[in-house]
């Protein structure tokens, strides 16, 4: 029957987190055993589309170079059809990396994609027959807001040099599609070199862990259904920003990963999300500041702290890192210094460097984002919540459940809101997701076709295009 691969497709992309075998996809997509063994064959003389145990999909099914840029860092890695981020590499964090022009960071995510791409070339379970990558497409997460035409909004990235990739402006070819294209080279355009919001993107992953893992798919099309869900996504780091996905409800056909249908809610400008710049009051920053049993050397909050958008009393300047580091009295004086460097012994549990003044103010930075989330909950009415970022730490979140028990006291009738820990660690929650989102559009939604026999040609991506890339880059 020419459905009948199409069912092991469909199954393997629902279920593939359960590490099953291959009489166990089988039972699950109602085929033979042999249906599923014709996915371990060459196709196309490519490769094969599945791997055998457990079941997954293989490279060939398509990887995407997926990178990321935060207030300091610069990450990229290989991510495959199951989600997984392979050859992972980070560069040393950068202050004030957001300020630099676009040849600046654009290098310093290049150098991280060379790296990524030369450790892949190095594996051969990566590669097709012919020594390619099946590479379909790359993509970038910015911490930046990224309309629906895959411009800038706002000014979170500064230089002059970002102007023409605005969306207020007229250039011709000048999206960040265009660009992140041009510095990647051949074979990538505009159409396969795609650019989008962090926290956008960290829903996209979210999504797929929740509906294959987090609440495990039905397997009987009689037992009771996954109702539609909002999932929010919070990242605190040197910026602050919310991403927001619907993940749809079951489908009649219990196989169909319900994955293909969940959403990112961008908003009607692509600025859904930016929480950092809500305005907070005076009072509330006051309210922090007359706490109980103040510890020594914990400074209080400034109110007038400017947010790095220029405006006065913003969330972002007083609950972001920057905040956290000035409330300890932790001065950027050495030109080489960071806000990585310098938080984390007072940020990671392991460091045995945990101060009183620390907790106390990663717990008030918690605190006053779960009060400006009040809006937003009860406008969307979120089942989760997932924080991510260098300040998603025990403290933090303390502080976050805090602010959230006041909730219901503005006004709840449904059950509470889950805080939901992302499954495989927050640093390259936004790459991966970021790399699904090119997955889903140009693989797993078109699942039916290519198990009726319809092949989308990958860009064969060779050591020659790497070589061309590594010469622009200066090496």
């Amino acid at each position: 029957m020419p459905g009948t691969f199409t069912q092991v497709l469909d199954t393997v992309l629902t279920h593939g987190a359960q590490n099953l075998d291959q009489h166990q996809i089988a039972q699950l997509a109602q085929v033979s055993d042999g249906t599923v063994t014709r996915g371990r064959k060459q196709r196309h003389g490519r490769g094969p589309l599945l791997l055998p145990k457990p079941v997954g999909f293989a490279p060939q099914m398509g990887l995407v170079l997926a990178c990321s840029v935060g207030s300091e860092s610069v990450r990229a890695a290989i991510v495959d059809a199951n989600g997984v981020a392979h050859k992972r590499h980070s560069a040393s964090p950068k202050r004030d990396q957001l300020e630099s022009s676009p040849d600046e960071l654009f290098q310093r995510v290049r150098l991280q994609a060379i790296r990524a791409l030369e450790d892949a070339f190095d594996d051969k379970d990566l590669l097709v027959p012919n020594g390619s990558l099946p590479l379909i497409g790359a993509t970038l997460a910015l911490p930046a807001p990224v309309d629906r035409d895959h411009r800038l909004r706002g000014n979170t990235l500064k230089h002059e040099g970002w102007k023409g990739a605005h969306s207020d402006s007229d250039a011709p070819h000048s999206s960040l599609n265009h660009r992140f294209a041009a510095l990647l080279g051949a074979p990538f355009v505009a159409g396969t070199a795609q650019v989008m919001n962090d926290c956008n993107a960290a829903a996209v992953a979210t999504a797929f862990e929740r509906v294959r893992e987090l609440e495990p798919p039905r397997t009987d099309p009689d037992a009771p259904g996954h109702e539609r869900t909002t999932a929010m996504v919070l990242r605190v780091s040197g910026g602050v920003g919310l991403g927001l996905i619907e993940i749809a409800a079951d489908n009649v056909d219990v196989r169909v990963s319900r994955f293909l249908r969940s959403r990112v809610m961008v908003g009607t400008n692509g600025l859904a999300g930016e929480i950092g710049h809500f305005p907070i009051s005076q009072s509330s920053v006051e309210r922090v500041n007359n706490g109980t049993g103040t510890p020594d050397g914990l400074n209080a909050l400034t109110w007038e702290r400017q947010c790095s958008c220029g405006k006065p009393h913003h969330l972002q300047a007083l609950a972001g890192w920057d905040g956290l580091r000035e409330r300890l009295a932790l001065p950027l004086d050495d030109p080489d210094s960071t806000c990585t460097d310098l938080l984390e012994p007072f940020i990671n549990p392991a460091s045995g460097k945990e101060s009183e003044a620390a907790t106390r103010a990663l717990e008030d930075a918690g605190k006053l984002i779960g009060r400006a989330l009040t809006g937003p909950v009860l406008a969307l009415d979120p089942h989760s919540i997932t924080v991510i970022g260098a300040l998603s730490v025990p403290a933090f979140l303390s502080g976050l459940r805090t602010a959230s028990g006041e909730w219901k006291d503005a006004f709840w009738t449904g059950r509470p809101v889950a805080f939901s820990p992302p499954r495989h660690g927050s640093k390259f929650m936004s790459l991966r997701g970021a790399g699904l989102a090119i997955l889903r559009a140009k693989r797993h939604r078109k699942l039916r076709e290519i198990g009726a026999g319809a092949w989308y040609p990958d860009l064969a991506y060779s050591r020659k295009h790497l070589d061309a890339l590594k010469r622009a880059a200066g090496l």
